[in-house]
């Protein structure tokens, strides 16, 4: 009823304000016993900002009805029937829908509309050694329109199924490798996103009561010399790819800026929502809500990220140059770690006198920063990807299909995989 509502609601915000207070104490206690360092206390913890109104569409005019979605599922699980050594399988098909509203004293009134699509699916499969591997396919898109159609999606859990038979007849690989690595699709994208988020924002680090100080790169080299990072913030398409990071303004109100983040290797700009930093002493419209979750905190998130080049390779040259740079170094072998929604984790060894790709099993090393600065070329062909905010990674990137880093070194390990009781795999089975 609306009385216990209006109850409740004076509860929760007299137990918020409390709260609040007792922090807010806690805190000027904490500065008396350790104050900021001089650059840190000129910066404000956060700004105020100027009234903003803006009123999106309802996210919730628009539902997919769960029999549908129900239905979607059935008949997609059917694939796993035709792989019997797969087991412990599922697909789950849901959606989010949510609507945030934001009334502030400050005259920010905001209603931001958010939904997103997830199908995912989950395989097992038993080795030879009596060890249990299990694989995991997703996809998210913004509705069930904007799936792929119902026969592309079928392929893609055929494919992912015969990847993990692929994988499970395996070779073990415990390799010392030294020399070039291709990163394609998800893997190139997923190098890309980490070493962005290294530099596009800088974070407070409470323990030592100051910035993580990143500010100090701007104006430096900290990306291969050939690259560029520009954040999107007029785009909601990008090559028919709806971008579901894609926002009008931000949980204050504040139009996100398209702005160059890095130049020819160089950071030049840094991004912030409405906790100024040392390098970011205003907002650059990334403050958002977070993520599609059930509390209304805002927090600072990146936005769309596109990455290009000034000498971009198609990806059939880049290929053939990943071959020669390897043949060049005397290798008889060499490296792809290709990752997408069908093949999550796939380790390609390739034999340089035949040509041929074989996949191996065993875990290896990220590159290192300076190992990343040393990247040759990167394919012209990109993909687009919307992000789970969840990951840090910002909302979305539109990555090269293909990165060439030409001096890397791989300490590739046997994989390990968790042991199953036979039992229990008899009655999982």
């Amino acid at each position: 009823g609306y009385d216990r509502i209006r109850d409740a609601f004076r509860s929760k915000s007299e137990i918020a304000y409390q709260g609040a207070v007792q922090r807010l104490d806690n805190k000027r206690t904490h500065l008396k016993q350790n104050p900021k360092p001089a650059d840190n206390a000129v910066v404000p913890e956060f700004k105020r900002m100027p009234p903003a109104v803006w009123i999106g569409p309802s996210a919730l005019t628009i539902p997919c009805p769960v029999t549908d979605m129900e239905q979607l599922s059935n008949r997609l699980s059917k694939v796993f029937s035709d792989y019997p050594e797969l087991f412990n399988h599922c697909v789950k098909v849901y959606q989010k829908r949510v609507d945030y509203y934001r009334l502030t004293s400050e005259g920010q009134k905001i209603l931001q509309p958010d939904t997103v699509f997830h199908i995912t699916a989950r395989a097992s499969i038993k080795t030879d050694g009596n060890e249990v591997k299990t694989e995991y396919y997703r996809l998210h898109v913004g509705g069930i329109n904007d799936l792929p159609s119902e026969d592309a999606l079928i392929g893609e859990l055929h494919r992912f199924a015969e990847y993990m038979q692929q994988k499970n007849r395996a070779k073990a690989v415990e390799d010392l490798y030294i020399g070039p690595v291709l990163y394609e699709d998800d893997a190139a994208m997923e190098l890309l996103a980490e070493k962005i988020a290294d530099y596009s924002h800088s974070y407070w680090i409470s323990i030592r009561n100051q910035s993580d100080r990143k500010h100090r790169y701007l104006g430096k080299q900290v990306f291969p010399p050939a690259l560029s990072v520009c954040q999107l913030g007029n785009d909601s398409v990008y090559n028919g790819v709806k971008l579901l990071g894609y926002r009008q303004v931000d949980a204050d109100g504040t139009k996100p800026k398209t702005l160059p983040i890095i130049e020819k290797g160089i950071l030049k700009h840094m991004l912030t929502g409405r906790t100024p930093s040392l390098g970011c002493p205003a907002s650059t419209g990334n403050e958002h809500f977070d993520g599609l979750s059930r509390t209304l905190e805002t927090r600072y998130t990146a936005g769309v990220f596109r990455v290009t080049s000034n000498r971009p390779v198609p990806y059939s040259k880049l290929y053939k140059r990943f071959l020669k740079a390897a043949k060049k170094a005397g290798l008889e072998h060499t490296y792809i770690i290709r990752k997408n929604r069908t093949s999550p984790y796939a380790l390609i060894r390739v034999d340089l006198s035949t040509g041929k790709e074989e996949l191996v099993e065993g875990n290896y090393n990220s590159p290192s920063r300076e190992q990343f600065k040393r990247m040759h070329a990167i394919s012209k062909e990109e993909n687009v990807y919307n992000l789970d905010p969840a990951g840090g990674k910002g909302l979305g990137i539109i990555s090269p299909k293909a990165i060439l880093l030409e001096d890397m070194e791989l300490d590739i390990t046997p994989s390990r995989a968790r042991h199953i009781d036979e039992a229990f795999y008899e009655l999982r089975h």
